[in-house]
């Protein structure tokens, strides 16, 4: 994906992981390590594309933080089949 995006934010909770995509050294990717439910979402620019996959047990909270803050353009998000059959 970081080959045809312009910039990436990558918001990541689990250290290890975080470790990993740093180390990797994206030039155009900032890694954050953060909980996505606390973490100020006013830091991305307007007309944003937000891609993600959602852990089941929180989606539903990330996903009406996520419309509330309404400075994205584009929103594709993956769902566990359970959490969409609700």
């Amino acid at each position: 994906m970081s080959k045809i995006a312009g910039h990436i934010h990558a918001v990541e909770i689990d250290p290890l992981l975080t470790k990993h995509l740093r180390e990797k050294q994206y030039p155009n990717v900032t890694i954050y390590k953060a909980d996505i439910l606390k973490w100020d979402i006013s830091q991305l620019s307007k007309g944003t594309k937000i891609i993600g996959n959602l852990p089941y047990y929180i989606s539903s909270p990330i996903l009406f933080r996520l419309l509330e803050n309404n400075t994205w353009e584009r929103m594709i998000l993956m769902f566990q089949k359970e959490l969409a059959d609700r």
